[in-house]
């Protein structure tokens, strides 16, 4: 299995996926914790709704309130966890879980969910 590598140097950011790099941007350099944990869990969701676990994962690993990212990192491992394509990123999200218990959690979920 190749490397899967979380970026935003992807070509896809440059073209199809531009609006939500340009987003994510915005939400990364708000100054206010609570503003902008707040807009960087909406990038999560919006990054979720087009599949794009990598933008999701960058989006929530930056959340400043460790309780917040770890609930978009559960979120994710969630959405990733139910195709085979994008299984790997439930891993990889569940590894950035900022608590242990959440964190033990979200690895028993990728290890007990069905088989694709």
């Amino acid at each position: 299995m190749d490397e899967i590598v979380i970026d935003t140097a992807k070509t896809i950011y440059q073209t199809k996926l531009r609006w939500l790099l340009v987003k994510y941007k915005a939400a990364h350099t708000i100054p206010y914790s609570d503003s902008k944990s707040a807009a960087l869990h909406k990038v999560v969701e919006q990054a979720l709704s087009v599949s794009d676990y990598n933008l999701a994962i960058i989006a929530a690993t930056d959340i400043p309130y460790a309780e917040a990212k770890g609930d978009a990192l559960l979120k994710i491992v969630e959405a990733a966890i139910v195709d085979s394509l994008n299984f790997p990123y439930s891993v990889i999200a569940a590894e950035r879980i900022p608590y242990a218990d959440s964190k033990r959690n979200a690895l028993n979920m990728i290890v007990n969910a069905d088989d694709k």
